[in-house]
């Protein structure tokens, strides 16, 4: 039964995830749950966390950005600001979409 109940779940979660959008993967789902964590982390906190490349940190960010180019539009799910300190370095949030697709997702796995 709990197998079955722990089906059911993911099941659910992943529906949540593709209310939002039917492309996104798990390893953008990662992204957003490491800055639900670690609101204000940088791409490097990603790719130490997510065992990935710097150009995958760099493009899954663009995907759940508010990016936009002329083949993929941004989710709108994360923003960035300037680091105070660093300049040169970038602070990831997620926006108040980001954190309602948390939110369903955590609400659905409870």
């Amino acid at each position: 039964m709990q197998q079955n109940t722990g089906t059911l779940k993911m099941s659910l979660a992943v529906r949540a995830v593709s209310e939002i959008d039917p492309h996104l993967t798990l390893t953008h789902l990662g992204v957003l749950l490491v800055i639900s964590r670690k609101p204000g982390c940088n791409p490097g906190d990603l790719i130490t966390e997510l065992g990935i490349s710097s150009a995958a940190a760099a493009r899954l960010v663009a995907r759940v950005s508010d990016w936009e180019n002329p083949v993929v539009k941004g989710l709108g799910l994360v923003s960035s600001e300037m680091d105070p300190w660093d300049r040169r370095k970038r602070n990831l949030f997620l926006t108040p979409k980001g954190q309602r697709l948390i939110n369903r997702i955590e609400e659905v796995l409870a």
